[in-house]
């Protein structure tokens, strides 16, 4: 009901070579649509590639740059390390993790 109501984009990351979707990446917007909180899955088959960096940072581009937000958010699972790594690599400032 999300996306139908304009309140987040899903889109679907692919990979050259792999018929079917890899993973999804979404941003949800927040309440005032000044900022959005970024979430990503990545097919285990498609881990250490640098397949979640690469979609991650084009969607935080047409963030800024389409929709001109002015913040964006992101959390990830304690264990998740890899995800907490793109994460940081892509610049967010202050990378924690949530308990699962």
């Amino acid at each position: 009901q999300r996306f139908a109501d304009g309140k987040a984009i899903k889109w679907a990351i692919d990979q050259a070579g792999v018929s079917d979707a890899i993973g999804t990446i979404t941003l949800s917007f927040a309440t005032d649509a000044k900022a959005a909180a970024l979430g990503f899955v990545l097919g285990r088959a498609h881990w250490g590639q640098g397949l979640g960096s690469e979609a991650a940072r084009e969607v935080l581009r047409y963030a800024f740059e389409t929709l001109a937000l002015e913040r964006v958010t992101a959390e990830a699972a304690t264990r998740n390390v890899a995800s907490l790594r793109i994460l940081a690599k892509l610049g967010f400032d202050h990378v924690e993790s949530f308990i699962d």
